[in-house]
């Protein structure tokens, strides 16, 4: 898409701004900078950066601005996010319920048959209220505490001893309740394949309360440097990418997990290059994604497309901010949904407040009593952050029959 053009702009030669780009960053001349995508990255930020941040001289510095060929740094972004919204994905329905998504076809021992699995699942999403929903419902007289609350098993293959042992071996209900189920492109098909007639629940938030929420987590627990700021420039850039391979991934006849790794390198977190060479990197770059978990609509297309046309009777979908405010009768509402409420047996979750006056976040063992207060977002990063998801939330909606209030 030769960025390095549409980013500086069309008032400048090419072969001269290559030679300034050589004068100034003492590129080799016996190659062509902008080789690699990372490269290019590299380059064309630093231009940018040193331009807007005016820390590259009197004389490089009148010679962008005289041709006014450097647009603000918002404009840039805005380039990206409009590139996004172009992005035409191919999709396909599923040939037919038998996916062949069987995890024996990877290793034997990742087979469940014979063994106990879970009665129902919560499927995401992250920073959605979903720790706190797994420790709600468990007074459900009906359930059983599960030994750890996101094995990862159907994503990242984890806990796989742990996974034949937890499920089938108790007389109440047991679920699992695994964020990254919705977010790995082949987790709907292995599910399906394994667990065909189980219910799910989609706790689904304001995606940019959510990536935001996500992020302050990270930088709590000292994995993550960047800015916010930054970490929206960086994945500007990325979200392409991870959108095509996940729809091709999830498109795939053979259901390969290798298949839903990029090709690129990226610039990881740590300013190190990152490259996709197993189905654990992919998992490692997704636990610091923020932007990407929160691009809604492709995830849940996925799960709708894997369910088939009567997705509604396996899967229900609430909006965050109705858990948060009605939680009693939203425990009900899904204790109904999966069946809890049966043999004239009705436990309301109303007659018992006291269960409700911590939630927990972060983890099942960070229990507090009022939720933590973030430092502000910047009001011009939210801005943009609007202007990237309100197309995708729409087509959301459209979707699943359902509107929410985001902003």
């Amino acid at each position: 898409n030769n960025i390095e053009h549409e980013i500086i702009g069309e008032g400048v030669k090419y072969e001269e701004i290559l030679n300034r780009i050589h004068e100034n960053y003492n590129a080799p001349r016996n190659k062509k900078p902008f080789r690699g995508n990372i490269e290019k990255e590299k380059l064309i930020n630093n231009i940018v950066d040193d331009v807007i941040d005016d820390d590259v001289g009197d004389d490089v510095d009148e010679y962008y601005y005289k041709e006014e060929i450097i647009p603000e740094k918002d404009q840039i972004l805005k380039f990206y996010v409009e590139q996004i919204h172009a992005q035409n994905l191919t999709k396909k329905p599923l040939f037919d319920r038998e996916y062949n998504c069987k995890l024996s076809v990877l290793q034997e021992k990742y087979s469940l048959k014979g063994t106990g699995k879970p009665d129902f699942m919560l499927i995401g999403v992250a920073k959605g209220g979903t720790t706190s929903f797994s420790n709600y419902i468990v007074y459900h007289p009906y359930v059983d505490v599960s030994g750890v609350k996101e094995p990862n098993f159907f994503s990242w293959l984890f806990n796989v001893g742990y996974y034949k042992k937890e499920f089938g071996h108790s007389n109440k209900k047991k679920g699992d309740y695994t964020t990254s189920y919705i977010t790995h492109p082949l987790a709907p098909r292995r599910i399906i394949t394994e667990v065909p007639d189980i219910k799910f629940v989609l706790l689904i938030r304001n995606p940019i309360d959510r990536a935001y929420s996500h992020y302050i987590m990270s930088v709590r627990a000292n994995i993550e440097d960047y800015t916010f700021d930054e970490i929206v420039e960086k994945e500007l850039k990325e979200i392409m990418v991870f959108r095509e391979k996940f729809n091709d991934c999830f498109h795939q006849t053979k259901c390969n997990p290798l298949a839903c790794l990029p090709q690129e390198d990226i610039i990881d977190h740590k300013g190190n290059l990152y490259s996709f060479k197993k189905e654990a990197d992919l998992k490692r770059y997704l636990y610091t994604s923020y932007l990407f978990r929160s691009l809604y609509v492709d995830q849940v297309y996925r799960w709708i497309q894997t369910l088939g046309p009567n997705w509604k009777d396996q899967l229900l979908i609430i909006n965050s901010d109705d858990f948060y405010k009605d939680t009693p009768n939203t425990m009900n509402k899904v204790c109904d949904f999966y069946g809890f409420n049966v043999d004239e047996y009705v436990y309301d979750f109303n007659d018992f407040p006291e269960l409700f006056d911590k939630s927990w976040g972060g983890g099942a063992s960070n229990r507090y009593e009022n939720p933590h207060e973030y430092p502000p977002m910047n009001n011009s990063t939210r801005e943009l952050l609007q202007y990237l998801y309100k197309p995708f939330n729409e087509q959301l909606f459209d979707m699943i029959g359902q509107r929410f209030d985001w902003d």
